[in-house]
């Protein structure tokens, strides 16, 4: 039998989900969608804010994998309020809630979208370490400051881009001949 829980109680403190390999049931809202090959593939929910803990340690986001869109309900969209009934699973550093046997039930639409969490820069530790943003996992976050883009390579391939606090980045060889001394 799956066990209600909130989701910063899948997500815990540590790195790797708290309820990792147990079936779960939590109720939250869609913050966002994801499709792949023009299916929708999964979603991330974050709980209400009525539902938040006071533990900054604990995210509040999780994301639901629906089996390559076969899972997903369909009209589904973000703000609307879900159940959904799975395994807790760890994907490439994420948590997630895999719903290959579970289900997912949308309970009411046009929801309010939970409060952003307010990310300050620079950040604790190496923006590249996964335990550096665990708390705020697939949560819905803002960035106090200015933001630069400092690289933009990977945009149209994989939608990435590399931000940087306040401004760009420099190198020794913005302002100087390249030299092996110099640079070190």
């Amino acid at each position: 039998e799956p066990t209600t829980v909130l989701i910063h109680e899948i997500q815990g403190t540590g790195p790797v989900a708290a309820l990792d390999g147990q079936t779960v049931t939590v109720q939250a809202v869609v913050t966002s969608l994801f499709e792949s090959n023009d299916a929708l593939d999964g979603f991330f929910i974050q709980e209400e804010d009525a539902q938040v803990d006071a533990d900054p340690a604990t995210s509040e986001a999780v994301f639901v994998f629906c089996r390559f869109g076969d899972g997903c309900p369909p009209g589904l969209a973000v703000g609307d309020l879900v159940t959904v009934t799975g395994e807790v699973t760890e994907f490439s550093g994420m948590s997630q809630i895999d719903t290959g046997s579970g289900s997912i039930t949308i309970d009411s639409v046009g929801n309010t979208l939970p409060t952003a969490t307010t990310v300050l820069l620079p950040a604790p530790g190496s923006t590249e370490a996964e335990a550096t943003f665990e708390n705020i996992e697939g949560m819905v976050v803002t960035i106090a400051g200015k933001l630069v883009a400092s690289e933009y390579f990977n945009l149209g391939r994989f939608g990435e881009i590399v931000l940087t606090a306040d401004a760009r980045s420099e190198q020794f060889t913005d302002a100087n001949s390249p030299d092996v001394a110099g640079y070190a």
